[in-house]
């Protein structure tokens, strides 16, 4: 007896159909989205409220008014002098925003409007960070740099104002970008092959950092140093390229004082240019924490905890990520360490020797942002244990929610005293009024009016005063405070006494500000406004006139 099997029925077979992956063309469109997006975020979280976020500094008013020369004449001139203080890049760029725009109108009203320029060099600045780190690594830690760029409190204020950093760290940031793909790992024994020489994106990289040269010398040690040991070290730059890029930056560089020697202005120049140097090495202290008689950096430091805190904490990461970087990665990764190197020891000589001022620790927090972005996906790749990825949200969150309040207060308040006090000025002040500006700044936002004292020329007493025959005096409380202007407590004290107070505004940049009327200087009734007695002034070319 025989027994046949049956073979069970075939089912039909179902094959995983392989994933996706997205057209080239989808990729290519969300690598231009995401840097557009960091630049549309970067630019509005600075362009809200712009005008009543943070009050006119004296820089501003100072570079403002060489840049308005410049688009009247083409020259750089403050005072009767040719300024060769700082490079002439950006006072050309704002002069030239000046001409096609049209921009005019009183001294307050030009600093508002080519604030807007900043604030869009700031956004292309947010925009590198994000492009450096995701070469480093991937797009979603490029975003992180980014955010924490265009959030960061600090980077914020100084991205508000008219200060030349911003510039001038947006050249340093292309030239690194730029010569990035040039970072490659010695060559072993084996005879591991290295990218062949690419010398034009060596020149491309240093002419960046001549552009930064011309920008402000001061950004000089964040990129010199860094060629130079590559130069000494031959990594994590060849040393040609290393050279090449060093040599485009000192060639970009050397027609500017070739010009002003050409033109007559030798003297001035070496003469600036070597004050300045007397100034950052600290031979001189003519302004910053480090000049006697005014609070210590530390001091500002602690006061700033809780708007700059994060900051802080950024900086501390930053200086531990880079040693991280420089340590455990690869050649790319030690380049931008080789960044941070050069920014923390610039610091730390001002802060020991030099004029250390607090503009200048933007260079700082910049490359900071950069490294802890392009570290943080790496420490987790090696230690990626719960915990640690634990703290690394915690950490994100904590200082995504610091900078988001200090955001709010920052950009829903007003901190507007200097500009309040011109205004109330202009509108009840007569025209060639004798005015002592002690509030130091406000001299370059007074044109119509008789200045009888420089406020940087030093400490003004109750007997000079009287004997200045001074109508109106402009005092700022926090200025006095902390001996940044001609006026002290003492003077305040005085004036309160034996002077009418006419005007008074608030902010955090100047505390109060306060225009006194000296008496037997006007009648005793002055007309209150609103109508005002002189015409809006125009911004004037060159430094204030004061009285002989």
């Amino acid at each position: 007896m025989s027994t046949s099997q049956t073979a069970p029925p075939r089912l039909p077979v179902t094959v995983e159909p392989p994933p996706q992956r997205p057209p080239a063309g989808h990729l290519r469109r969300w690598a231009l989205l995401l840097p557009v997006g960091v630049f549309v975020v970067t630019v509005g979280l600075r362009l809200f409220h712009l005008r009543t976020s943070y009050d006119v500094f004296l820089d501003e008013s100072i570079y403002s008014r060489i840049s308005a020369g410049a688009a009247t004449d083409g020259r750089l001139v403050f005072g009767n002098y040719p300024f060769y203080l700082h490079g002439p890049l950006s006072f050309y760029l704002q002069a030239f925003v000046i001409r096609v725009f049209g921009i005019g109108g009183t001294a307050i009203d030009v600093i508002e409007r080519l604030r807007v320029f900043n604030v869009l060099v700031a956004g292309g600045v947010a925009v590198l960070v994000y492009a450096i780190v995701r070469t480093i690594t991937r797009p979603r830690w490029g975003l992180l740099g980014a955010a924490l760029f265009a959030c960061d409190p600090f980077i914020v204020s100084f991205d508000s104002r008219l200060f030349i950093e911003t510039l001038a760290t947006f050249w340093v940031l292309l030239g690194f970008y730029l010569l990035l793909p040039m970072a490659v790992e010695p060559v072993t024994a084996s005879g591991t092959s290295v990218p062949p020489k690419r010398y034009g994106r060596a020149v491309a990289g240093g002419f960046a950092f001549g552009l930064a040269l011309l920008t402000k010398e001061t950004s000089a040690p964040l990129y010199v140093l860094p060629l130079l040991v590559c130069i000494v070290r031959g990594g994590p730059l060849r040393r040609g390229t290393a050279a090449t890029s060093l040599g485009t930056a000192l060639v970009t560089y050397s027609p500017y004082p070739v010009i002003a020697v050409l033109t007559g202005g030798g003297y001035q120049f070496s003469y600036q240019k070597f004050g300045g140097i007397e100034r950052m090495l600290g031979i001189i202290q003519a302004t910053g924490y480090n000049r006697p008689g005014v609070p210590s950096l530390l001091s500002r430091v602690t006061a700033n905890l809780g708007t700059f805190g994060m900051t802080y904490v950024l900086i501390a990461l930053g200086g531990c990520a880079g040693v991280w970087l420089y340590r455990n990665g690869s050649a790319r990764q030690r380049w931008i360490a080789m960044w941070v190197f050069g920014a923390f020891l610039e610091l730390a000589f001002q802060i020991a020797q030099g004029t250390i001022e607090e503009q200048m620790f933007y260079y700082l927090v910049v490359p900071s942002i950069v490294a802890v972005a392009s570290t943080a996906p790496l420490l987790l790749a090696r230690f990626g244990t719960k915990p640690l990825r634990v703290l690394a949200v915690a950490v994100v969150v904590a200082i995504a929610g610091f900078d988001l309040i200090t955001w709010v207060g920052s950009h829903t308040g007003r901190d507007t005293a200097m500009a309040n006090a011109v205004g109330w000025m202009q509108s009840h002040a007569p025209a060639d009024s004798r005015v002592a500006p002690l509030a130091d700044g406000i001299q370059f936002l007074l044109p119509d009016y008789r200045l009888e004292f420089n406020p940087e020329a030093g400490e003004v007493s109750p007997s000079m005063l009287q004997a200045s025959h001074s109508q109106f005096v402009v005092t700022s409380s926090l200025q006095a405070e902390q001996g940044y202007s001609a006026a002290s407590p003492a003077l305040l004290a005085w004036l309160g006494t034996h002077a009418r107070r006419r005007f008074a505004s608030t902010g955090a940049t100047a505390g109060t500000v306060v225009v006194w009327e000296l008496p037997g200087a006007l009648p005793d009734e002055l007309p209150p406004g609103p109508e005002p007695l002189v015409p809006r002034a125009p911004i004037s070319v060159g430094a204030p006139t004061y009285k002989d």
